[in-house]
């Protein structure tokens, strides 16, 4: 059996990650049109030893694990389900990385520190140099 993984979106989470949100799926064949992508291996917090019950939470897309769990070969696409079909949840699927003023933020923050340490650094040394 072979399956390829859609990602219709996200779904609401109540803060509660051992409380999975009851979703309606469809039994009857669909037909839907999607964008296929390369999933990208991220980053994962720590290990996570998943249950074998679906649906389960995931934090990070092992499709070789997730073979092992389904019994399906998964192929190595993901299809992003169209921002226009009604068949699917909240769908933003550009990154987000934070606004500008975040990064200038940090910049900012670690070119004080540098320069507060810089001046403690010369204190340092003229005082000693006295000495």
């Amino acid at each position: 059996k072979t399956a390829i993984l859609v990602n219709r979106g996200f779904v609401p989470w109540h803060g509660k990650r051992g409380e999975l949100v009851d979703i309606e799926i469809d039994s009857q064949p669909s037909t839907i049109e999607v964008g296929l992508i390369k999933p990208k291996q991220r980053i994962e917090l720590k290990q996570q030893a998943l249950g074998t019950v679906f649906p389960i939470l995931i934090q990070s897309l092992d499709l070789d694990q997730l073979s092992q769990l389904s019994n399906y070969q998964i192929i190595p696409m993901l299809a992003q389900l169209d921002i226009k079909s009604n068949k699917g949840f909240f769908r933003q699927w550009k990154p987000f990385y934070g606004s500008v003023d975040k990064h200038l933020g940090y910049a900012l923050q670690w070119f004080l520190m540098a320069l507060v340490l810089s001046i403690i650094a010369i204190r340092l040394l003229i005082k000693n140099s006295r000495k």
